[in-house]
């Protein structure tokens, strides 16, 4: 009976300790959880910084002229796309005026056609 009752006393005290290990865990948690709220409601914005940063926000739009600077975008994309194809009918040209001068060149030089960068300028 003795030797029960010590085994008994043995895995009580073992529970103790753990039941105590945990204890003081779930207090540590418990004090981490109580500070971090409290921090945060201390770093919070309320609805009056919120405002506040919204009149900001606006009156820097306002200043910045943000809305005029794309108001012309529509022109500037259409002047770009005209200059571009203004560009690709200047290409089309010249290639029709070097197929012209490079026709007579190969008919009539001898049989050599004109080779580029031979120092020879139609």
């Amino acid at each position: 009976m003795r030797a029960w009752l010590a085994e008994l006393d043995r895995l009580l005290a073992v529970r103790t300790r753990v039941g105590l290990v945990l204890l003081a865990i779930a207090i540590g948690l418990a004090a981490a959880a109580a500070w971090l709220a409290l921090d945060t409601r201390d770093d919070a914005a309320s609805s009056q910084d919120v405002a506040e940063l919204r009149s900001r926000v606006d009156a820097l739009e306002a200043q910045s002229g943000a809305a005029a600077g794309t108001a012309g975008l529509p022109a500037r994309v259409a002047a770009a796309e005209s200059a571009a194809q203004q560009a690709r009918a200047e290409v089309a040209r010249l290639r029709a005026r070097i197929a012209a001068l490079e026709g007579p060149a190969r008919g009539g030089g001898g049989g050599k056609a004109a080779q580029p960068g031979s120092g020879t300028n139609p």
